[in-house]
């Protein structure tokens, strides 16, 4: 056997029932994107529906060929068959973008659809998919409900140069947005970025220590940027190399013009917060906690339609007090993050 194969069934494990809740005599739809996820990982998943007296049905979804504009990903499409046996299943697992599912929901009413983005049998042994799903939802709960407060002050700071500080309000283009893209039916298995905290008066100044977004590729010379009264004054940096601070004046020029002046105006900030998510390149990497961004325009909240700044090994206090240091969740021993520890009968969730 090979030896990631006894990590991924614990994935495996921690998707069907600590996620989804597979249960016995239940029909659950397999829907992935052809080319997208491996086989293996298909069959181990399979395999541990069967072991659980569930029924599967794996569906392999073909690609749109229609060109994508402005090279955004192809969106996989449902055949009238494969939307009929969705609609008819107890429960979907997919590996599928939850917006192909909501606007499916147009058309059908659909059961719990959990999505996740672990592609390979390794992806599914880390210990970002093995980490108890209830464990880290509870502590994303308690981050967003009772840490990330309105009216609270925060700052942040990095080893890079990052201080800036303000207090969290209540309006936020990028959460407002997310919260659109989701629907009641969806529920997400990996851990990504908690809500965005919408912020204002914020003062100080942002090191922007990756671009690309999710690819997070390495800003050598970084741009920094100026952040008063809640918008950014300048966008300065490059001592020896412009190329990336020339790349985010370019990009803030671009928005200004299309969006005017909410293009200045600091929107929120948000990261992960699965204690043992590795901090890898990809989306799936959001759920770690040394990787944070703002939000730099409070436009559409649609991605590209604000500057990223992406921050790593952050410290963050909220009304004094260390949530994160060093990209370190400081929150872990504290009772009602313990108290659900306790509800999953959990000793090692730290």
């Amino acid at each position: 056997m090979e030896p990631l194969v006894l990590p991924a069934r614990e994935g495996v494990r921690n998707l069907l029932d600590h996620c989804a809740g597979v249960a016995k005599g239940e029909k659950v739809a397999v829907v992935n994107e052809r080319g997208k996820i491996t086989e293996a990982l298909v069959s181990l998943i399979t395999e541990g529906i069967r072991e659980r007296g569930a029924l599967d049905e794996v569906l392999w979804i073909g690609a749109d060929e229609a060109p994508a504009p402005q090279g955004a990903p192809v969106k996989a499409t449902f055949s009238a068959q494969d939307a009929e046996a969705i609609a008819a299943a107890d429960k979907v697992i997919s590996s599928l973008r939850d917006d192909v599912f909501v606007e499916l929901s147009a058309r059908h009413q659909l059961p719990l659809v959990v999505t996740h983005l672990f592609l390979t049998v390794e992806d599914m042994a880390s210990e970002h998919a093995r980490y108890h799903w209830g464990m880290v939802r509870a502590i994303y709960d308690f981050l967003e409900t009772d840490i990330f407060r309105m009216g609270a002050s925060w700052r942040i700071t990095t080893p890079s140069g990052t201080d800036v500080r303000g207090r969290i309000d209540d309006l936020s283009a990028r959460a407002r947005y997310r919260d659109e893209q989701t629907a009641p039916f969806l529920r997400s298995f990996h851990s990504g970025a908690y809500r965005p905290s919408a912020v204002a008066d914020t003062e100080g100044v942002v090191v922007c220590e990756y671009t690309g977004g999710a690819s997070r590729l390495p800003c050598y010379d970084p741009p920094v940027i100026e952040v008063t009264k809640n918008r950014i004054a300048d966008i300065r940096g490059g001592r020896h190399l412009r190329r990336w601070t020339d790349e985010y004046r370019s990009s803030f020029d671009d928005k200004a013009r299309r969006f005017g002046d909410a293009a200045t105006v600091v929107d929120s900030w948000h990261g992960g917060a699965n204690p043992r998510a590795e901090t890898i390149p990809g989306i799936v990497g959001n759920g770690g906690t040394r990787m944070m961004h703002f939000h730099l325009g409070r436009t559409t909240g649609k991605s590209g339609d604000y500057l990223a700044a992406e921050i790593s090994y952050h410290t963050l206090e909220v009304d004094g007090e260390k949530i994160y240091e060093n990209g370190n969740l400081c929150i872990l021993d504290h009772p009602k993050v313990r108290a659900a520890a306790g509800r999953f009968g959990l000793e090692g969730w730290k």
